[in-house]
Parts: structure tokens; C-alpha cells; sequence
């Protein structure tokens, strides 16, 4: 267990230095261009970086519009799943003491088993209130 964590922790400062480093070109291109790229293929084009990174979980690096960011699919999905597995703990939770699922996640907030609706960058929270069920999507804002 030792040797997977580490190794865990070190795909995962790789993961973040690659976003840290996209989100550098990005601001350069934004200097050099007067405007945002429109794609991660962009960097690449302007010279500003020679190849896409890989994601070491297997994931890939997007071009987040709703912020002009760069985020990892990994890490936006393990944020995203993982709020969305608490999310229905409450709702469940919910459902066991008044007998009907939430008309809302916001009824959550009212009832004070959350402290506001999340909102996690690169994803969207959905709630089907006749099923009682919590998932999550990447926003169609999200580019490759």
C-alpha cells in the first residue's frame, strides 16, 4: 500500500505541474495574442509548447472556457464524483427521514444537511429528484 501511494502522489504532483505549466502558456499566448487560445492545440501551434502532455491517470488536459483554464479530466472527476457520492448521502439521508427525495438539492441547503450547493469548475452536479439520484457530467463548456 506504501508503494501505491507514493506512486499516486507523484502521478499526481506530475498531473498538477503539467496544468500548472499549460496554464503559463495559456497566459502567454493570451500576452503575445491579445486573446485567450481556443484550444490546448493552440499552444502547440504558437511554438509555446511542442507536444500535449499526457494525464499520468489516463485522463487529458482541457481547456476549461467558463474560466479559461486548464484542468485535467481526472482531476475534475474525481472532484465531481466524489461531491456527487456525498451529495446522495444526503439525499438518501433525506429520503429515510421524510419518506420522498428532495424536490431539489437546494432543500438540502434549507434543511441544513449541506452547507450550500457545490459547484465543481469543468463539471455539473445533476439531480433527478423522481429518482432520488446524484451524478455528475462534464459541462459542455469544457474543450479538449
Amino acid at each position: 500500500a506504501i508503494k501505491e501511494n507514493a506512486l499516486y502522489a507523484l502521478k499526481t504532483l506530475e498531473m498538477e505541474e503539467c496544468v500548472f505549466l499549460l496554464n503559463k502558456a495559456v497566459d502567454e499566448y493570451e500576452e503575445r495574442r491579445g486573446m485567450r487560445p481556443a484550444g490546448l492545440d493552440d499552444l502547440v501551434a504558437a511554438g509555446l509548447i511542442r507536444t500535449l502532455p499526457g494525464d499520468p491517470f489516463g485522463g487529458r488536459y482541457f481547456l476549461f472556457h467558463g474560466t479559461g483554464r486548464v484542468l485535467s479530466t481526472t482531476r475534475v472527476k474525481t472532484l465531481a464524483g466524489g461531491i456527487a457520492g456525498r451529495l446522495q448521502e444526503k439525499v438518501d439521508y433525506y429520503f429515510e427521514k421524510t419518506g420522498t427525495y428532495p424536490e431539489s438539492l437546494e432543500v438540502l441547503q434549507e434543511e441544513n444537511l449541506i452547507v450550500e450547493v457545490p459547484v465543481v469548475e469543468g463539471a455539473l452536479i445533476v439531480y433527478d429528484a423522481a429518482a432520488g439520484e446524484v451524478t455528475y457530467m462534464m459541462s459542455e463548456e469544457s474543450h479538449m
